[in-house]
């Protein structure tokens, strides 16, 4: 077993240490044992109302199932270590177990290596100096990402997915600094539609005169109208620099929202839109604004 009992100390000794009265160095020298065994037995016999040793972690199997598994939470991992090995563990102690072992759940960020092209890296470099300067209530991000109903958990997480024909659903997503956000639903699998609806009836009827309106340069942005649309009310438009996702802070809320997604396993469309709703109303304004400032908006503030 993995997971064992302490064995230390016999239970004999350890009911002995607290059955005999007297100061910690008085009772160790007596039975031989540390003054911090003894602080510690008393300790857990008081607080928990427990005579016995904890739960010990050997961390082997819990270094193989964080790799196996990054994609796990505190709280799936403590359920992981009550299912498999019957031990209950709270989210602060699997925190401090990770930490003192040199575990991580973050995954490696990856990005394009064409960030490294001089033009990219220019155009990067000039995008960054001019964030500063642009106004954050004013700051109005457009993006769009998929989904389907055959989105499954991680390989190391238990779920089934339907087979037959796959279509995606585009979701549009429109968040604005201070944190609110909308996505209209689609079911026509084109960009550009999805943009073009969300551009329409839900961006610019609400768009203000100086609102700047921040998109990445993909194809699919630049239909004809689009831009047009958004001048027309006032407003003006800001093209990422190539290769560049890690300048939207949207791309942080899709990453989160999918991930969400594969554990609700959603198998109907009428079910998917309406998980998509219930998701995106978790995402506060404070944790928007902690998107947008990861991004490097609002450094000036």
């Amino acid at each position: 077993m993995s997971w064992r009992n302490g064995q230390a100390y016999a239970q004999d000794l350890r009911d002995r240490v607290l059955a005999t009265p007297g100061v910690l160095r008085e009772v160790a020298e007596r039975f031989g044992v540390s003054q911090a065994y003894v602080c510690r037995a008393r300790a857990c016999r008081e607080k928990p109302g427990q005579s016995h040793p904890g739960a010990q972690c050997n961390y082997r199997p819990l270094r193989e199932q964080v790799a196996k598994a990054s994609a796990h939470t505190l709280r799936e991992l403590c359920q992981w270590v009550q299912t498999e090995h019957g031990i209950q563990v709270g989210i602060t102690t699997m925190f401090k177990t990770l930490g003192r072992f040199g575990l991580t759940l973050k995954k490696i960020t990856l990005h394009a290596s064409e960030q490294t092209r001089p033009d990219v890296a220019q155009a990067r470099q000039d995008w960054s100096a001019r964030q500063p300067d642009l106004p954050a209530a004013r700051l109005i991000f457009l993006d769009e990402t998929w989904a389907t109903t055959r989105m499954a958990p991680t390989p190391a997480l238990p779920g089934l997915c339907p087979g037959g024909p796959l279509t995606h659903h585009h979701v549009c997503l429109r968040a604005q600094y201070p944190g609110s956000a909308r996505a209209p639903r689609t079911r026509r699998p084109h960009q550009w539609a999805c943009l073009s609806r969300l551009g329409g009836a839900v961006l610019v009827p609400e768009l203000r005169p100086s609102d700047i309106v921040v998109m990445d340069n993909h194809s699919a942005h630049q239909v004809a109208g689009i831009q047009a649309a958004i001048e027309r009310a006032g407003a003006t438009v800001r093209y990422l620099p190539p290769y560049s996702p890690d300048f939207n802070p949207i791309e942080q809320v899709f990453a989160k929202l999918k991930a969400m997604l594969r554990k609700t396993q959603a198998r109907t469309v009428d079910a998917l839109w309406s998980v998509i709703g219930q998701l995106l109303d978790r995402f506060d304004s404070a944790e928007c604004e902690c998107y947008v400032r990861h991004c490097g908006f609002c450094r000036s503030e």
